[in-house]
């Protein structure tokens, strides 16, 4: 039986949300889709808008009244080799324990700022503490650079970009912290803001990219 084409203007619906990146379901086939710039939810209805068989691009159904280019023409084939995988492998800052080695981190971190004058009270404790806290928000912000890339694209670059952001930007902050003369506890406090900081820093990149 042969497949009915796909074409432009299509409505398809989506499997599992596409962050932007995912999978959509038309006439029976299950497509690697890729949205027009934002977040869609799962089993929503979606306007196929362009790309080719192998990586549909959509928008959200009756969003946008406007006529698309070459609607009714069907998608033209994949232009990508079949071979390739869809997902590319996990890159080695996606590997092992960040939670734990946030904390390590955080140990760390006591006889260092100890050795440059910061005294030593209860507050020493949050250090770990919020090392494994940056940990557990280091691994979430790292594996999102899978969910933003489409199939067959290599995620691992910006995991690593991702892992180098957050890692700086939260030594930086524990060490802004230390500076603020009240013990360890800015050293905790500058480490979780330097991560979240990065983390803010990672979404603006995305979501700029996506316009």
């Amino acid at each position: 039986m042969t497949e009915k084409p796909i074409l432009i203007g299509d409505v398809a619906k989506t499997i599992g949300a596409l962050k932007p990146a995912g999978q959509i379901r038309i006439h029976g086939q299950t497509l690697n889709a890729t949205s027009q710039g934002t977040w869609i939810d799962p089993g929503c209805d979606v306007q196929i808008v362009g790309g080719h068989s192998g990586k549909v691009i959509v928008r959200l159904a009756a969003t946008d009244a406007r006529p698309l280019t070459h609607q009714g023409d069907p998608l033209p084939a994949a232009d990508v080799d079949s071979m390739t995988p869809l997902q590319s492998p996990a890159a080695w800052v996606e590997r092992g324990n960040a939670v734990g080695w946030g904390a390590l981190i955080g140990l760390v971190l006591i006889p260092v700022y100890w050795f440059t004058g910061t005294e030593l009270g209860l507050s020493v404790v949050s250090v770990p503490l919020a090392g494994a806290i940056a940990g557990g928000l280091f691994r979430w912000l790292v594996a999102s650079a899978n969910d933003a890339v489409g199939p067959r694209v290599d995620h691992r670059p910006a995991a690593i970009g991702i892992a180098a952001l957050v890692i700086l930007s939260g030594l930086l902050g524990s060490a802004i912290g230390a500076g603020a003369s009240v013990g360890f506890a800015g050293v905790s406090c500058g480490l979780l803001a330097g991560v979240v900081v990065a983390g803010v820093i990672r979404w603006m990149i995305l979501f700029a990219s996506l316009f």
